[in-house]
């Protein structure tokens, strides 16, 4: 299993119908990386400024979309002004920082009206095989867990997913399997005062 899924070209109307983004608007990519999910915000018309505390990320996106400003701070520490932007979106990273801290200043860049969006892809469990391998994929959750098991052990778990994939009649004889994801967001919108 390597690199995460795209987003679907939907979520551009859920940008543009719930979040409001298009031309005059600003948005901001909170904990943006190396910006997997900017070019869906790009794509609003919207001015996109990316925030990532990671440099060697920052510098991956500044060097594929010059286009976007770009601002190393942290969640608790956004490099711009009181009301500033439109909407705050983060894509697959407010789990690293869902704090009182770091909700207080997405607030405070917030325009008064401004929505705060929240984006994950998720594997889809309707589908059998999903659930399965989500039995196996919790197991080597944490990378710490697995570094410190014995390499018969790292065997056990590879053996794990392909014999489930060898068992799966969609997926017997594949070298490539695509796991079926659905896209979540959610908004907030903050109060005008």
């Amino acid at each position: 299993m390597r690199g995460r899924p795209d987003y679907p070209p939907e979520i551009a109307d859920w940008l543009r119908d719930q979040l409001g983004l298009r031309a005059g608007t600003t948005i901001v990519d909170l904990g943006a990386g190396t910006g997997k999910f900017t070019p869906r915000l790009i794509s609003t018309g919207a001015k996109v400024i990316a925030a990532e505390p990671v440099a060697a990320m920052l510098g991956k996106l500044s060097a594929a979309l010059p286009q976007v400003e770009t601002h190393a701070g942290t969640a608790d520490s956004i490099p711009l002004p009181d009301a500033s932007v439109d909407a705050v979106v983060c894509a697959q990273s407010f789990h690293w920082f869902s704090t009182h801290a770091a909700l207080a200043e997405i607030l405070r860049v917030l325009k008064p009206g401004g929505k705060l969006g929240l984006i994950w892809n998720l594997r889809d469990a309707s589908v059998p095989w999903v659930v399965r391998l989500d039995v196996i994929v919790n197991r080597v959750r944490s990378t710490s867990f697995v570094a410190a098991l014995s390499a018969d052990e790292r065997e056990k778990i590879d053996n794990e997913v392909h014999a489930l994939i060898a068992s799966e009649p969609l997926l017997a004889g594949k070298d490539v399997v695509t796991v079926p994801y659905e896209t979540a967001g959610f908004y907030v919108e903050k109060l005008a005062r």
